[in-house]
């Protein structure tokens, strides 16, 4: 059966102008995903990881290079169809959560969903089937700060999947969660990868040992290593 590539990366090099001189956070890096992988990234804080994370996300642009998502160079998007490809094709879930503290759950998950176009009724079906499936029922008319760190991480993955997207990002989603709830998460991710979604996860976690990847690499300043899972 033929692999089809969701993504390559083509001599991508992030660097950055500092007081201390220039910082090469991404060097020349050349990598190709393919739809239905489980990539792990592992590295050091200040390898590069959350830089390459966020320049899959558009958030922003390389220094050089290209990154190709199903076809299309995202290095050239303007501003605002950056957001588009990241509604579209992105579920984004931030270490640190990310979450609006003083608005309610079910608000966190509509605001995404609003630029989409979709109706009112298709949107709140949405958040319902999804809530149901990650027990957040009871939790959507609660502002974030009353919400436990698990109910949080629970909302941020949700909050990622709204727009059903093909491509989920996760930077270091355990950082801040017990043993329990970061199993959970990893559980989680292995799930959406068996439904089809290509999940590319950047931890230093010793718990994603005990989990099967596509592929293992490690990031070290600006370079990747393929490495064994």
């Amino acid at each position: 059966m033929n692999r089809v590539e969701i993504i390559l990366l083509s001599n991508l090099t992030k660097r950055y102008d500092t007081p201390a001189g220039i910082v090469n956070a991404i060097e020349d890096l050349n990598m190709t995903i393919y739809k239905g992988d489980f990539i792990l990234i592992r590295g050091r804080s200040g390898s590069g990881k959350s830089t390459l994370l966020n320049l899959l996300a558009a958030f922003d642009k390389p220094t050089s290079g290209k990154i190709i998502v199903s076809g299309e160079d995202i290095t050239k998007l303007s501003e605002i169809f950056s957001a588009k490809y990241r509604r579209e094709k992105i579920g984004f879930i931030f270490q640190q959560f990310n979450l609006l503290e003083d608005m309610t759950g079910f608000d966190n998950l509509m605001l995404p969903m609003l630029p989409s176009g979709k109706s009112l009724q298709y949107m709140k079906n949405r958040i319902a089937e999804l809530s149901s499936i990650f027990k957040l029922e009871e939790k959507l008319s609660t502002p974030v700060w009353k919400l436990s760190g698990g109910e949080k991480q629970r909302l941020a993955v949700v909050r990622a999947l709204v727009n059903d997207p093909e491509i989920i990002l996760a930077d270091e989603p355990t950082a801040n969660l017990d043993v329990n709830l970061s199993k959970e998460l990893l559980d989680t991710l292995l799930s959406l990868n068996n439904m089809g979604k290509t999940v590319i996860l950047v931890s230093h976690d010793e718990m994603v040992r005990n989990y099967s990847f596509s592929k293992s690499y490690t990031l070290e300043s600006g370079n990747l290593d393929v490495s064994l899972p």
